[in-house]
C-alpha cells in the first residue's frame, strides 16, 4: 500500500539526507540487509541479489552501462546488433529544454530516458493538462535515480524524454512482457508479466519453458511460449553475449511482431526477495562475474570508486 503523499515526501526526504550524511553504499547496504537478512557480500558474492549489489557498488563504473540503460541511446545500441525492425517506432525525442515543443498525442509512450519509471501513456487528458504534465515531467528527469537506487549509471545519462508508440491493443490491454534472464550470452529462464496495469500475474520459466515456481502470482492456466519464441530467444542472446549477465525484455505482438523492451542491468536493484530464497543462490551460480570487473574493484580497494560516483545533489 503507498504511502500518503504528504509522508512520501516526508520519506524521500529523508532517505536523501542519509544518504548525504553516511554516502550510498552505507545506505544500499542496511536497505540489502534489511530485506534480506544479511549483509551483501560484496567482494566474494553468491546470490544473484549479492552479484547485483556488487555490480551497482564496485562496477558501476562500466561505460558500456549508461548507453544501454539511456532509453534513446539503447535504440541506437540495438539497431547495431540486431536491426531497427526490432524498435517500437519512436516519434520524437525532446531535451529538458525542448520540453515545451513536445506533441503530446493519444496512442503514444511517453518515457524518461534517464530512469527506470517515468512512463506514461499519452492521453487527451494528458494534452488538455499539458502544462500540469510537462511539470510533472522535469520533475521525474530532475529526480536523483541514481543516489535513490544506487546505480550510478544512471547519473551519466542527459536528462530526455523518448516519445514511442504504444503497443496497447484495441481492447486496452498491454501485451505481454517477457523478460529474458541472460547469463554469459545464454538465455537460462525466462520471467512474464501478464496485464500488468491490470490483474497482474507474473511466471518465470526455465529456458525450455518449464515453470519455475517463484513467487505468489502465477497464472492460474499457464500459458504456452510465445509462438516466435526461437527468434526471441537468438534476440537475446544476440543483446546480451557482450555481458556477464543482463536482462532483456522484449514483447511479441499476436504471434507476427517482436518488440525490443529495454535492457536492465539491476532487476529489481538488487532488493527483491525471491520466494523460494533457494533460486536466489541458484541464479547467483549462473553469473559468473566479469574477471576485469573483479581486477578492476579490488584496485579500487572497495566500494569508495562508485561512492565518488555517486555524490547526492543537495
Amino acid at each position: 500500500m503507498p504511502l500518503p503523499r504528504p509522508i512520501s515526501r516526508v520519506y524521500v526526504r529523508f532517505q536523501f539526507a542519509m544518504r548525504r550524511v553516511v554516502g550510498v553504499g552505507r545506505v544500499e547496504k542496511i536497505r540489502y540487509l534489511l530485506k534480506h537478512g544479511h549483509l551483501p557480500r560484496l567482494h566474494a558474492p553468491r546470490t544473484l541479489t549479492e552479484k547485483i549489489f556488487a555490480r551497482k557498488l564496485l562496477h558501476g563504473h562500466d561505460p558500456r552501462f549508461p548507453i544501454i540503460a539511456d532509453k534513446v541511446d539503447a535504440r541506437q545500441w540495438v539497431a547495431e546488433r540486431i536491426g531497427d525492425e526490432y524498435l517500437v517506432p519512436a516519434h520524437g525525442v525532446y531535451e529538458y529544454d525542448e520540453l515545451e515543443k513536445m506533441e503530446i498525442v493519444p496512442g503514444q509512450v511517453i518515457k524518461c530516458a534517464n530512469r527506470s519509471g517515468g512512463v506514461y501513456f499519452a492521453t487527451e487528458e494528458l494534452a488538455r493538462d499539458r502544462q500540469a504534465f510537462i511539470a510533472k515531467l522535469r520533475k521525474d528527469l530532475d529526480f536523483d535515480f541514481a543516489s535513490w537506487t544506487g546505480e550510478p549509471w544512471y547519473a551519466r545519462i542527459p536528462k530526455r524524454v523518448l516519445i514511442e508508440q504504444s503497443l496497447v491493443d484495441d481492447r486496452g490491454q498491454v501485451p505481454v512482457d517477457y523478460k529474458f534472464f541472460v547469463f554469459d550470452g545464454e538465455v537460462k529462464s525466462v520471467q512474464i508479466h501478464i496485464d500488468r496495469f491490470g490483474d497482474h500475474k507474473r511466471a518465470m520459466f526455465d529456458r525450455a519453458w518449464n515453470l519455475i515456481p517463484l513467487g505468489n502470482a502465477i497464472p492460474e492456466q499457464l500459458p504456452p511460449p510465445p509462438k516466435r519464441y526461437a527468434e526471441m530467444v537468438k534476440i537475446a542472446e544476440t543483446l546480451g553475449r557482450e555481458f556477464d549477465f543482463i536482462r532483456v525484455d522484449l514483447f511479441e505482438i499476436e504471434g507476427e511482431r517482436i518488440y525490443f523492451g529495454e535492457l536492465t542491468l539491476a532487476p529489481g536493484s538488487g532488493l527483491t526477495q525471491l520466494d523460494p530464497l533457494d533460486y536466489d543462490a541458484v541464479f547467483g551460480r549462473y553469473w559468473n562475474v566479469d574477471p576485469a570487473h573483479v581486477v578492476e574493484a579490488a584496485a579500487n580497494g572497495s566500494t569508495q570508486n562508485d561512492e565518488r560516483q555517486l555524490q547526492v545533489k543537495a
